[in-house]
């Protein structure tokens, strides 16, 4: 992999959204209050196919959910529309700093086996195989409404479960991801 993820720094030369979520970021101390959680911001932002009212999702790996939901309430309940959910073995806290809309979500897994880091991954695989007009016709499609991973699914023409569809691309390599995909895109470029 040619990206560092775990390393939020890479914002800062990104779009003009991603250099704000990352001033966001770094102003509340999100990361640095969560390192011990190995903390990943996953989702739209980071590869670039956000939409204005795209969340920052920050997923974490946690053992103890009642310690972690207390680190976390004691962090950022003050802040505006925070409120929690417990469910199972996840926990998910959500908040909002300066017009942002922040997620984190933690369970017992690696973050890097959590299906929502997998999905980025395999996205951003596809985004750079395919090029800016794939990356365009996603942002289309989900402009009018849809979720990102059917988004996927609809633009590359997948059938089935979109969520399990794109995880199931992962095992595939670059190569055979351009050769599934790269007439489903006029401008492809693989």
């Amino acid at each position: 992999m040619d990206h560092e993820w775990d390393d939020i720094s890479y914002l800062k030369s990104g779009s003009d959204r991603q250099r704000q979520a990352y001033d966001t970021l770094q102003e509340i101390g999100i990361f640095d209050y969560l390192a011990d959680y190995h903390p990943v911001l996953a989702g739209t932002i980071p590869i670039h196919i956000d939409l204005p009212e795209s969340d920052l999702d920050i997923i974490c790996k946690m053992d103890d959910i009642s310690s972690f939901r207390d680190l976390i309430f004691r962090l950022f309940s003050g802040y505006d529309d925070f409120h929690e959910k417990i469910s199972g073995d996840t926990f998910i806290a959500n908040f909002t700093s300066n017009h942002f809309r922040i997620e984190i979500f933690a369970r017992p897994v690696p973050v890097k086996e959590q299906e929502a880091y997998r999905h980025m991954i395999v996205e951003y695989r596809l985004l750079k195989l395919l090029g800016e007009s794939f990356r365009e016709a996603v942002i289309k499609v989900k402009s009018d409404g849809m979720k990102t991973e059917p988004a996927f699914c609809k633009v590359l023409q997948i059938e089935g479960n979109p969520y399990r569809s794109i995880l199931e691309l992962a095992s595939f390599s670059d190569h055979e991801l351009s050769l599934m995909f790269g007439d489903k895109i006029t401008n492809s470029h693989a």
